[in-house]
């Protein structure tokens, strides 16, 4: 059963690049570079239950999918936190707007790479202003946590000058973007019948490009987001995982299994690094020309976003 989860692009060029690599040449293989002094450390939020579930159902996918990106994080040397939200009444309070906060600010100052990924219901208002719904959310935007609070949040962390990426499994999640120093090159209400010409898409990107290099100093995240700022994002069950999943979330990790020559999937330079880019190539590729094209007739067709700075980075390595 598929059900929804209701209510920062110039490195799309180098999207594009990567597909075009992939699909002409084989790359021989190098060897992987070496992370090992790097500090890494990722804030995984995966909401089930909620405290109050009087104002919004509970899902399946989101425990499943912070427990499989967390494990996958942990094996590609990053240092992880888990706010994970599950039936356990006691454990719905870990993944308190409070909580998700402080887990931000517990991030050391010297780290070199933060991730934020979050899973779970997320909407936006009337002004397209989104949100993610944290797990004491009673009813009102104040107890959710806006774009702009998330911004805030990184820019004020501790680790702000890490080079920092965001990933939202949640509907509406295409409006977390850097609204002075970013742009999302994709229609924030994409469907099979409004795609982009790849020459809109590549004007789109040099503005962006453009955008983003007047801001002197800028350290806008690298936002990959499931749907678009006016979207739904669906989870469904996977026999194969024998669990339910975020459909975003399944894809990405889909992208860093390793086929039989011995590459991740989305490594499209096998270089033993899969980049944010890299998973995202993957991703949009597999949701487009997959998902999109099967559930014609059972719901709106949706698109992953990849907006935010300009600068790509490693999300997951193959040990």
């Amino acid at each position: 059963m598929i059900s929804d989860r209701l209510s920062f692009v110039s490195g799309s060029l180098i999207v594009l690049a990567l597909l075009l690599v992939s699909c002409t040449m084989d790359p021989a293989p190098s060897a992987t570079p070496d992370f090992a002094g790097l500090k890494m450390h990722a804030i995984v939020v995966g909401i089930n239950d909620y405290i109050d579930n009087r104002y919004l159902s509970d899902l399946r996918g989101p425990v499943p999918d912070a427990d499989s990106m967390a494990n996958l994080l942990e094996r590609s040397g990053w240092i992880t936190h888990r706010l994970i939200a599950r039936e356990v009444e006691e454990s719905r309070r870990i993944a308190t707007k409070e909580a998700i906060r402080q887990a931000l600010l517990s991030i050391p100052a010297d780290a070199d790479l933060v991730l934020f990924y979050f899973s779970g219901h997320g909407t936006a208002n009337h002004a397209g202003e989104a949100f993610i719904i944290p797990s004491d959310y009673v009813n009102s935007y104040g107890t959710m946590i806006s774009a702009a609070e998330l911004a805030a949040w990184l820019e004020t962390m501790p680790a702000r000058y890490a080079r920092r990426q965001v990933i939202l499994d949640s509907c509406n999640s295409g409006g977390f973007v850097y609204p002075y120093e970013a742009l999302d090159a994709i229609p924030d209400d994409y469907t099979m019948d409004n795609r982009m010409t790849l020459v809109d898409l590549f004007l789109r990107f040099g503005e962006l490009m453009q955008k983003y290099s007047d801001a002197s100093g800028s350290n806008a995240p690298l936002v990959l987001s499931a749907a678009g700022s006016r979207e739904l994002a669906w989870e469904q069950y996977f026999p194969e995982m024998n669990a339910d999943h975020g459909i975003f979330t399944f894809m990405l990790l889909e992208s860093a299994q390793i086929d039989t020559d011995g590459f991740m999937h989305g490594d499209a330079d096998h270089d033993g690094i899969l980049s944010m880019i890299e998973a995202y190539s993957y991703v949009a590729y597999a949701m487009d020309h997959g998902l999109n094209r099967w559930n014609q007739g059972i719901s709106r067709d949706y698109f992953p976003h990849i907006s935010g700075g300009l600068m790509d980075s490693v999300l997951f390595i193959n040990r």
